[in-house]
């Protein structure tokens, strides 16, 4: 849990709300093929960028991006 910790320090330093939540995920690579559990973190898509960036920065570099065309439609920073 030492990365939800950096990300939880990291996001609060920054003034960032934020959502966490461990959640299932299925892997498959070679080394660790199967289901685990993951600490998924949510920012409005409007702070999406900025957010993965800081994270990579701090060592979080297990990010997700978000489709560009899925940036542009949104709009309302939801």
């Amino acid at each position: 849990m030492v990365d939800a910790e950096k990300a939880e320090r990291t996001l609060t330093e920054h003034g960032v709300d934020y959502a966490l939540s461990l959640e299932p995920f299925a892997s498959t690579s070679l080394m660790r093929a199967g289901e685990h559990t993951g600490l998924f973190v949510y920012v409005s898509t409007a702070q999406h960028r900025a957010c993965r960036e800081m994270l990579e920065r701090s060592g979080l570099t297990d990010t997700v991006g978000l489709d560009e065309a899925l940036l542009m439609e949104n709009t309302d920073g939801a």
